[in-house]
């Protein structure tokens, strides 16, 4: 089975948010902060969750039969929130 998913990382002690998307073979609870930690390019945010787990709170937001439902949502976020500002 494939998992694709939406998902919220925050940072907690700034309180910023990253919105992804992905598509894994393994469940999303035990993906998303365990396995896997986004599809930033900014690889000094991925080391942090790393190496600082609990500074990092990781939220599945919906879960979808297709990656493609699960993008369009994923664009729907980040124009509501207007990530692009950030």
């Amino acid at each position: 089975m494939k998992y694709n998913y939406v998902y919220r990382i925050t940072n907690k002690d700034n309180n910023k948010h990253y919105y992804g998307v992905r598509s894994s073979k393994v469940e999303p609870k035990l993906d998303l902060g365990i396995k896997y930690f986004s599809s930033s390019t900014d690889k000094e945010f991925i080391n942090e969750q790393k190496a600082n787990k609990d500074k990092f709170k990781y939220k599945i937001i919906k879960i979808f039969d297709d990656r493609l439902d699960a993008n369009k949502f994923e664009s729907e976020l980040h124009k509501k929130f207007e990530v692009h500002k950030a």
